[in-house]
């Protein structure tokens, strides 16, 4: 019996030091994918940011849009048409739910929403740089256009996420790295004569664009977070799973009290 039990002792160890080979052989593979896809020829990788002029903020930047599929990738996409459920919360955290297909250029700064419940029957356009067009206004319910409006300004900019920094009207300004709730991020301040972003923040191992800021920063103050959840799509590229917008907290950065949030499905790009 003693002899059975040292026998699957050893065989355990064996077991588990195959396995620490393993995945120190798995991580070196990914370690050496992941520098050929960010240092790449043929600009694909980090040469294609270049002519963004991005200095410091370059390395989180480019990381960010490469997590995405690629700036070239993202450079051909005509449109991404989506089904999605919006919910915007009123000034009294009142939720209106709505079920919607986006029609999204991502790089002409334009959002289509037609609603898709037999209930409404209403179709609105909002375009970069403030063109704003609905429908049929009777038609939204207890959303007023206004609102809508607004939800839809934050959504078209949010949606194009790192890529509004890559020659836009937004540039990378002052780069810090930061935690926080126990998360490595770097913080790129966006700079605009009219921002439409305070700052991104960048996750400092996965390379992923966190949140987005608008407005003071200050705790208690009228600023706005924005949050992402991601999804892989079968082309490889990478979209928005959920997009959340909350209100800066009374303490912290990141508050409790959401004003706006979109989750995304059957995402198709063109």
């Amino acid at each position: 019996m003693a002899f059975a039990f040292e026998k699957r002792l050893v065989c355990r160890e064996a077991w588990e030091l195959r396995m620490r080979l393993f995945l120190v052989f798995a991580t070196a593979v990914m370690v050496v994918a992941l520098s050929g896809a960010l240092g790449g020829c043929g600009g694909s990788g980090l040469a294609a940011y270049k002519q963004y002029h991005l200095g410091q903020a370059e390395p989180a930047i480019a990381s960010a849009v490469e997590f995405m599929g690629g700036v070239n990738a993202w450079k051909r996409v005509s449109r991404v048409r989506a089904d999605a459920v919006m919910t915007v919360y009123d000034d009294r955290g009142q939720a209106y739910v709505n079920s919607q297909r986006h029609d999204i250029d991502i790089n002409g700064g334009k959002l289509t929403i037609s609603a898709a419940t037999t209930q409404e029957s209403w179709r609105a356009t909002y375009t970069r740089g403030g063109g704003f067009s609905l429908s049929d206004a009777s038609a939204l319910g207890r959303m007023t256009p206004g609102r809508l409006k607004d939800a839809m300004s934050v959504l078209s900019h949010r949606l194009a996420g790192p890529l509004n920094l890559l020659g836009g009207s937004e540039k990378p300004g002052a780069v810090t790295r930061l935690t926080i709730d126990g998360k490595d991020l770097v913080r790129v301040a966006a700079v605009a004569k009219r921002p439409r972003a305070t700052a991104y923040y960048f996750d400092a191992n996965a390379g992923g664009l966190e949140m987005v800021t608008a407005g003071s920063e200050q705790p208690g103050g009228d600023g706005t977070v924005t949050l992402y959840t991601y999804q892989m799509l079968p082309s490889g590229m990478v979209f928005p799973k959920t997009v959340r917008v909350v209100r800066t907290g009374q303490n912290v950065l990141v508050g409790q009290s959401a004003v706006m949030e979109v989750e995304y499905s059957n995402v198709r790009i063109d």
